[in-house]
């Protein structure tokens, strides 16, 4: 029979319409037809705020502004203090050899303390400007080294089932009624990544769980049984795209896309970050290389740069045969 696989949204969270393998196992193989881009909690969103000064001081707000609208996402530093991990969709627009860059692009972080802007831009050779074709990974010169400490990169390619604490800016809300906040609220919650998903780059894919077996989705569809980790479990939203997943103190994760499979596992059959969505981070582990290659060391900086994100509402469905 036909199934209808993931309506995806990519993480954009436009501040202009959104604010008034072989050796990687268990992947989850998942054959798109059309798909284009784009911090819900389980319990009170106010029990998941993040206030400066924490070890969260790295993760950044992002503004960011091209020709046509303004964008809002969240970002985090890397080990040079001048460099910033996030999202490509975050950064450009467009498709392959015709982006548009940001014309002003600001990162705030340390709880508001620190703001600067964005002067260079290198977005992953492999992204297209389509979710489907995985690489959604960007690094973000800084006008200026930020006076913080950043994070390193998780460089182990073959982690998997692992608990992440995911952090953004995004949109907020309860799981039992989806993303109904504004963005640009700094918190931060668990998932545990279960699983990869079967496209370039093989991003994490992680469910929405309340603790129950109706809405663990990734138990129903594909066996792989986990009931989440309670009331510490949370859900991307937008404004949450280019933002860290950590493993180990480390950034595992760049927040990609949110995506559903529609009742009965979805609440509310509705893409709005409620219990039973499902979500892709970029693995940075399998990118290491191409960071490492455009991250220059700065003499005597001892810090990181890390993971941004926005969010543009883009809607795509998946179907497969069975």
């Amino acid at each position: 029979m036909k199934r209808t696989l993931p309506l995806i949204l990519l993480l954009l969270a436009a501040l202009g319409f959104l604010m008034p393998g072989a050796a990687l196992a268990s992947s989850i193989n998942l054959q798109g037809t059309t798909l284009r881009q784009a911090l819900t909690t389980y319990g009170d969103p106010a029990d998941y705020v993040v206030t400066s000064p924490s070890s969260y001081d790295g993760v950044a707000k992002l503004r960011v502004s091209f020709p046509s609208a303004t964008y809002g996402g969240s970002a985090a530093l890397l080990w040079n203090n001048q460099y910033l991990l996030t999202a490509a969709h975050m950064v450009v627009q467009g498709t392959t050899g015709n982006f548009t860059f940001p014309i002003s692009f600001s990162a705030t972080l340390s709880g508001g303390a620190v703001t600067l802007s964005g002067v260079q831009y290198f977005v992953h050779p492999g992204w297209t400007g389509n979710v489907n074709d995985g690489n959604d990974l960007a690094v973000v010169r800084l006008a200026s080294p930020a006076p913080i400490s950043g994070y390193q990169i998780y460089r182990d390619p073959n982690t998997i089932g692992v608990v992440a604490n995911l952090a953004g800016y995004g949109r907020s809300g309860n799981g039992d009624v989806g993303n109904v906040l504004p963005w640009g609220t700094l918190r931060q919650g668990q998932n545990r990544y279960d699983a990869f998903w079967d496209m370039p780059g093989f991003p994490y894919a992680f469910d929405f769980d309340d603790g129950t077996l109706a809405r663990d989705t990734f138990g129903n569809l594909f066996g792989l049984y986990n009931l989440g980790t309670e009331y510490r479990e949370v859900d991307l939203a937008p404004g949450d795209s280019g933002g860290p997943g950590f493993f180990n103190g480390q950034i595992a994760g760049v927040h990609s896309f949110i995506a559903t499979y529609g009742q009965p596992w979805d609440l509310d059959n509705q893409l709005n970050s409620s219990f039973g969505e499902v979500a892709g981070d970029m693995r940075v582990a399998a990118y290491a290389g191409w960071i490492d290659s455009v991250v220059v060391p700065i003499p005597g900086s001892l810090v990181l740069l890390g993971s941004g994100l926005a969010g543009l509402l883009i809607w795509g469905r998946w179907r497969r045969s069975n």
